[in-house]
Order: C-alpha cells, then structure tokens, then sequence
C-alpha cells in the first residue's frame, strides 16, 4: 500500500494551506453547498459554498480549496482487495505511524462512521507541522478502492470547519 508516500506529499501541501489559514483569519460559516462530480471519480460530494475546485496537486485525484483558501480537500485512491474491518485496521496503523513520524505528539483518533455510501472510517489528528494543522481523514473502500479525503485547516478554526468537512464526508455518494 502506498500510502505513507501519499501522506509525505500531501502534509506538507496541508500545512502550507493551514499557515496561510493562520494569517487570513476566520473565514464565515458558509451553509449551502455545490455538488460536484470529479472527473474520473464514480462519486459525488457536496463541497461547502464558496468552495472551489483547484489543480490537482502531487499523487491527488481531486482537490478543493475553502473561497479564503483556508481549508482544503484532497481525494487519493489505491487498491485494497480486503474487508472494510481489515482495511480499517490498516488504515488507522498506517495513519498513527505516518502522522507520528512527522510531530512524535501528534494526536489521532479513529472511528467507524455511517455516510451516505456505507461504512466509513474518520480519523481526526492534530499535529504540528510547521503551523498547527487539524486534519480529518475520511477512508471509504468501495469494490476494492480505498477512497481518501484528507480535509485539513488550521487547529484555530477546526472548530468551525470540522462539521462542514463532516457534512461533506457524508454526502458522498458513488454513481457505480
């Protein structure tokens, strides 16, 4: 599995995006959300209003950005052939290790959750990494393709992004 490489290339992109959050400020809560369908993705997500599609950054297959830029959406994929619960497992091992690799007091929960699709495993972390970053993680496996979206801010304002990035999560629905 791949996903310590894609974890190596996205944190630091999330905590770019989380310094840039500290220096904007708050950003108002935004309540009605646009559905978007990714290209090449068999889903669709509702993204918080104001909220943008970008360029895809390294090893991503979607990417968003809050309108103030101070919260963003990565979607990555890999293959994983086993059940949710083993994939649960692996996934939260290969979280707590990677994110503990880059702050030693980082810390993570994870979760079993319900969305729209079916099982989900939400894994909250908070780190530090040049600024201080909250990251929510929302895996899914869907017929043998782990799905990833790594919804980050700044910890200041993960208590007013969080349940939008939660919100989203849960709109996910797959169109095959």
């Amino acid at each position: 599995m791949r996903r310590p490489s894609l974890f190596r290339t996205l944190v630091p992109a999330l905590a770019a995006s989380a310094l840039a959050l500290a220096v904007l400020g708050n950003a108002p809560a935004a309540t009605p959300r646009i559905t978007v369908h990714p290209n090449h993705l068999p889903l669709s997500l509702a993204l918080p209003s104001g909220w943008r599609v970008t360029a895809l950054t390294s090893g991503a297959r979607f990417d968003a950005v809050a309108a103030d830029g101070s919260a963003r959406l990565a979607v990555t994929t890999g293959l994983y052939p086993g059940t949710f619960a083993a994939f649960a497992a692996s996934e939260t091992a290969a979280a707590r290790s990677f994110y503990r690799s880059q702050d030693p007091k980082a810390s993570l929960t994870a979760h079993r959750i319900s969305i729209g699709s079916g099982p989900a495993l939400e894994i909250d972390v908070r780190l530090q990494h040049g600024s201080p970053l909250a990251i929510s993680l929302f895996s899914i496996l869907h017929d043998s393709v782990s799905y990833h979206f790594t919804y980050s801010t700044s910890q200041s304002e993960a208590a007013t992004d969080e349940p939008g990035f939660e919100d989203s999560a849960r709109s996910i629905v797959f169109t095959t």
